[in-house]
């Protein structure tokens, strides 16, 4: 179980967190390509064990971690990724 102190009902949808308590709960319920390790100042693995940057930093090929699956069992694919991308992106 999972309990934070917030001060406002953040958004359900990631696309529509847009307040500080929402990043938080979002960041808990959602995993990225990439994570951050604000001691060494760099990035690390999260749901992409290793990535490659290409053409001069335009394109990124991440490779995902096996066996990760959704809360029902359904295993996480990169399309899952591409799709979640595309709907952020779209306004």
């Amino acid at each position: 179980m999972l309990r934070i102190a917030i001060t406002s009902l953040p958004a359900a949808d990631p696309r529509a967190v847009d307040t500080p308590d929402g990043l938080l709960v979002a960041s808990q319920l959602f995993d990225g390509l990439i994570d951050y390790d604000p001691q060494r100042l760099r990035a690390i693995p999260a749901a992409a064990r290793r990535w490659e940057v290409r053409d001069g930093g335009r394109v990124f090929v991440f490779r995902l971690r096996e066996g990760m699956r959704f809360h029902d069992g359904t295993p996480v694919r990169s399309q899952d990724f591409v799709a979640a991308w595309n709907r952020l992106a779209d306004p």
